[in-house]
């Protein structure tokens, strides 16, 4: 576990001293820089972890035959592996919950008793994610 948080640690300070250098260039872009650049991080980890390696290494079909109503699933019923649709779905699963992390971890800084309410909603939205992610596990 101390690994991946020294990993994540030398992103973080890798990602710092790379919007600091473009700072330099345009001064005023950088908060908007550093958001673009957290964003591809994030949508990076979110393929990887959501099995795109696996995809383009097996080439899975799109869909897979299965005994349902309409004869098709995105998961393959057989050897229980991940198709391309199923990839995508947990990959953007993944992206808005690690962003959502993201954001409610900049938003405990700053909270007030103004915006408490602004704080349940990203809480609510992150449980949801959690849960649609547990949903999509227990698929399979």
């Amino acid at each position: 576990m101390s690994k991946i948080l020294d990993a994540v640690y030398f992103i973080d300070h890798l990602l710092d001293y790379v919007v600091d250098k473009f700072s330099q260039w345009v001064s005023s872009e950088s908060l908007r820089l550093k958001e673009l650049l957290y964003i591809i991080l994030i949508a990076f980890i979110s393929l990887l972890l959501a099995g795109v390696p696996y995809v383009l290494v097996y080439r899975p079909p799109l869909v897979f035959p299965a005994s349902n109503a309409m004869g098709l699933t995105f998961i393959d019923p057989d050897r229980y592996g991940e198709g391309v649709f199923e990839c995508f779905i947990v990959a953007a699963l993944y992206f808005s919950g690690l962003y959502g992390m993201k954001l409610l971890y900049e938003r405990l800084d700053k909270i007030t008793p103004s915006n408490k309410s602004e704080i349940a909603l990203i809480l609510v939205a992150v449980i949801l994610v959690i849960g649609m992610l547990y949903l999509v596990g227990t698929w399979k």
